[in-house]
């Protein structure tokens, strides 16, 4: 959520999403991540992108994703994953948003961390902030403007 002290002007470039439901997220749903985070795999010298990077990936279940990341992850989290790419270090608090049945798309999470091999991968899933949890906080803070 952002304050503005001006209007947004919305565009073909500049539009808003609407956010995620409060239940989960369906293991198996498509969903897509964006960021400027590291093209290089490297977590001790990672190398970002210049340009705003996009990676498809499926929504796991969260008993793969506790496995994966040893008992580790809590119902506010969201974890997707795609077998040969995902989100990397430096795209932190990047979007993940799913097409809704509707064809909306909506903001279903918000990039947490990865692997400690500095990008998700087919064993680690990527993992979210999930923002169906924290949807009643959202708006309770919005209601206050």
């Amino acid at each position: 959520m952002l304050k503005t002290a001006q209007p947004i002007v919305f565009n073909d470039h500049v539009i808003p999403v609407c956010l995620g439901p409060e239940e989960d997220t369906a293991a198996g749903t498509k969903c897509w991540a964006t960021g400027f985070g590291s093209v290089n795999h490297n977590i001790k010298d990672p190398v970002v992108s210049d340009t705003l990077k996009e990676v498809d990936l499926d929504i796991s279940s969260r008993s793969y994703c506790r496995n994966a990341y040893f008992g580790m992850i809590t119902d506010r989290m969201i974890c997707a994953n795609n077998k040969k790419k995902g989100a990397c270090s430096g795209d932190s608090g990047g979007p993940l948003v799913c097409k809704g049945p509707d064809g909306a798309f909506r903001l279903h999470g918000a990039a947490s961390f990865v692997s400690g091999t500095g990008c998700a991968n087919s064993v680690h899933p990527s993992v979210y902030a999930r923002v169906g949890a924290m949807l009643p906080w959202i708006n309770n803070i919005m209601a206050t403007f």
